[in-house]
């Protein structure tokens, strides 16, 4: 290491003839032993100068004089002019030690601080209930200046009341930001809660602390657009170790959109370099796994090669300029996203802090699955059940650090929380949105479409005629005095009667039904169609009965659907279908922890099964008149329709008995 010369320094020559200059010595030997910098250095001999200049003025010309309180009024003057910067307080302490070990001062004697006692238990109990170091660190900082304040105002803290929390809150806290006040408010809670709790005051104090008006969701977040990140990236300089250190942290922000805090502790053991794998100690003592992309690894890698210090410290991020100590706080993190946005010479942000890389990494996942759902909606899709499948997705795979679908990360989330029935469909819903993303980003992953097999149609249940007259009654009974009652009955008996959808029936405007001519009209529902439905006069008269008690009520009677809750709003799934399932259990078609049974649809299939029974114990053309109940029901095409001839027992007997009827009389 170059050894500095500071004979060029303004006030070397006061250092030189000041009685203590060995102390001086000493501080710079301790510096150059520790591997400073030289300009570290000069910057520290250059202070230790202006503290002798200041004490020769003010002591009259006797530099032999010092006391250890020079050193802190000197800082406080300093202080006071804004004449001092980063290092030079830490250059007078490392003075202070020397003379201390020369003789020339006393060490410090310790200050009997009632307040600081209390902060130490504090802290201790934080530890004890596992609060991570970052936060014991802010909540005991703001525990100190609370007591501080407390014991010198009032001497004591056992009869502290509300009136004198809030007293300090509005002496100490105003002005200050909302989104400030939230957590300090948030850490004072907590103290006085522990403050009650171990005896030190009279009574819990905490509900003296308001809760400051939250803006935190009241804007959207700030984020780059990708050419704005591309040139963020672009900015680092790879010739120099704090280039690659910088690429690497700020791929790690925004690749898989971590936290600072996240980042700054990230440790050579936390990353597996053969499975591809990195472990994240998330906020909250959460811990994640997440797949590490090859260009976010590259850039790591680099950095431990040709630019890590050699350290005994598994911390993988360290200080450039000596001494080149780890990471040991977010705050470093930060400072490499503010100089680098600085230096890409970022504009039209709101903030430019290290989280906007985070809101980053996520608005670009959601803008690509936005411009999905536009595109094949202007194609007349309308996408309910895959735009929530989707965002369920896109969540899925950011949690994991993910910008771009992969085909293990498809399959997982396919198979994640849900039952082997939906499998193969949430796996051929991602593979239409991979389809559409490799167009433009030729990395993306297509899931093989055979992973799962394929989704079976349930066999389903016929209702007998008994069924379904009790189930009418039993929503008439479960619901005692209360319009669900009526609502429930008819809206079944519509179901059963006609083999409507449950969304067209619950859908079903008033100008929908026509109690005249018995028609119901049902609009744009599956595959688009629009079609007429006729009914049977017995269900007409049922559904003129409804209408004259759902017009009994005036918020009902201004509703524009025919079947209505108590507020006038359409039926959601939910409500009928929890009392279906009671329904299900008195009758024992399905047991109290049973997830399959009998289903609301299958009085959908009752219809069409007991009209094809009707149809052959008539002996009608069953060819020819098929098509018919395809179009009553809304099937795309009639091989819909085919499909009950297989799926129920009674059909194929009543098929076979044709058949073998026409062997006979070929016969």
């Amino acid at each position: 290491m170059t050894i500095p010369s500071f004979e060029t320094i303004k006030r070397w020559q006061l250092i030189e003839d000041w009685p203590h200059r060995a102390s001086v010595d000493a501080v710079i030997t301790s510096m150059i032993d520790k591997g400073y910098s030289s300009e570290t250095m000069v910057r520290a001999v250059r202070f230790i100068g202006a503290f002798i200049e200041y004490q020769n003025n003010r002591d009259g010309g006797e530099p032999e004089r010092l006391d250890a309180g020079d050193i802190d009024q000197f800082i406080a003057s300093r202080l006071s002019s804004g004449a001092i910067a980063n290092g030079n307080r830490i250059a007078l302490r490392r003075l202070q030690i020397e003379l201390v070990r020369a003789g020339v001062l006393c060490p410090p004697a310790e200050k009997a601080d009632p307040s600081e006692k209390v902060a130490t238990l504090y802290g201790a109990e934080l530890f004890r209930r596992g609060y991570s170091k970052q936060s014991i660190t802010g909540h005991v900082w703001l525990a100190r200046r609370f007591l501080r304040t407390v014991f010198f105002e009032q001497g004591d803290i056992s009869h502290l009341t509300h009136i004198e929390v809030r007293a300090d809150l509005t002496n100490n806290f105003e002005g200050r930001k909302s989104t400030s006040l939230g957590t300090w408010f948030s850490h004072l809670r907590v103290l006085l809660r522990f403050l009650h709790a171990t005896g030190l005051t009279e009574h819990d104090l905490s509900a003296a602390v308001p809760s400051p008006r939250n803006l935190r969701f009241s804007a959207l977040p700030a984020y780059m657009s990708v050419s704005q990140l591309n040139s963020v990236l672009e900015a680092c300089d790879l010739s120099t170790i704090p280039g690659r250190r910088d690429l690497a942290v700020l791929l790690l922000l925004s690749k898989l959109g971590l936290r600072a805090s996240e980042v700054a502790l990230l440790s050579l053991d936390d990353i597996d370099w053969r499975s591809g794998l990195l472990r994240v100690n998330g906020k909250g003592g959460r811990v994640a796994t997440m797949p590490l992309p090859k260009d976010v690894g590259a850039a790591i890698s680099d950095y431990i090669l040709h630019g890590r210090p050699t350290s005994g410290s598994r911390i993988i991020f360290h200080r450039v300029q000596t001494p080149c100590t780890p990471f040991e706080t977010a705050t470093p993190v930060i400072l490499i996203a503010r100089r680098a946005l600085k230096r890409a010479k970022i504009s039209g942000t709101r903030s430019h802090h290290a989280h906007i890389f985070r809101h980053t990494f996520a608005t670009i996942a959601i803008d690509a699955l936005e411009q999905y759902l536009t595109l094949r909606r202007s194609l007349g899709f309308k996408l309910q059940t895959q735009e929530s499948r989707l965002r369920n997705f896109v969540r899925y795979a950011t949690a994991r650090g993910e910008l771009r679908v992969t085909a293990k990360t498809a399959v997982d989330w396919a198979n994640h929380q849900c039952g082997p029935a939906t499998w193969s469909s949430r796996l051929s819903t991602v593979r239409a949105f991979a389809r559409h993303l490799q167009v433009v980003d030729p990395q993306t992953e297509i899931p093989p479409s055979h992973i799962f097999p394929p989704q079976r149609r349930p066999r389903p249940f016929i209702y007998s005629d008994e069924q379904i007259a009790d189930l009418l009654k039993s929503m008439l009974d479960m619901h005692p005095g209360s319009f669900r009652g009526p609502t429930y009955h008819y809206f079944f008996g519509l179901l059963a009667s006609s083999g409507l959808r449950f969304s067209e029936a619950a859908r079903l405007l008033r100008e929908d039904v026509d109690l005249e001519a018995g028609m119901l009209t049902i609009r744009e529902t599956k595959f688009g169609k629009t079609r007429i439905v006729p009914l049977h006069p017995s269900t007409t008269l049922a559904l003129r009965r409804y209408a004259s008690i759902r017009d009994d009520h005036a918020v009902r009677r201004v509703s524009k659907y025919f079947f209505t809750g108590d507020l006038g709003r359409a039926l959601i799934h939910a409500n009928p279908h929890f009392s279906f399932i009671l329904w299900t259990r008195q009758t024992g078609l399905r047991q109290p922890d049973e997830r399959d049974g009998p289903r609301i649809h299958d009085l959908r299939h009752s219809f069409a099964v007991r009209t094809l029974l009707s149809w052959y114990r008539d002996c009608e053309d069953i060819e020819r008149r098929l098509p018919e109940l395809s179009t009553y029901l809304g099937h795309n095409h009639v091989s819909a329709t085919y499909w009950y001839l297989t799926a129920h027992p009674n059909l194929l007997d009543q098929a076979r008995l044709r058949l073998d009827a026409r062997w006979e009389m070929a016969e």
